[in-house]
């Protein structure tokens, strides 16, 4: 064997299990609707992993997109806000 190590990066979602039932009645939330919201968001790569910026994306029932946008972190740098609005407008945003 060989003392070399083998680094690769890896993305993990949890999703949590609800603990039993909860008390109470639920309201239906009837037939849905048909539209989808997408939504992508972008994080330091330090041990905080704050907010840089998010896009989104809503697309109507049949699949026409409606509406999409980015939403900037407050504590952006002037260079990475300038960044991201050299981004919206290269790509019509």
């Amino acid at each position: 064997m060989s003392d070399r190590s083998l680094t690769t990066d890896m993305a993990v979602r949890a999703y949590p299990l609800p603990r039993g039932r909860r008390r109470g009645r639920r309201r239906d939330p009837g037939p849905p609707s048909g539209m989808l919201v997408v939504v992508d968001a972008e994080t330091r790569t330090d041990i905080t992993q704050r907010l840089l910026f998010a896009s989104y994306r809503v697309y109507a029932a049949d699949g026409c997109l409606i509406e999409e946008g980015l939403v900037a972190a407050d504590d952006l740098s002037p260079d990475e806000r300038q960044n991201l609005e050299d981004y919206r407008r290269g790509h019509a945003i």
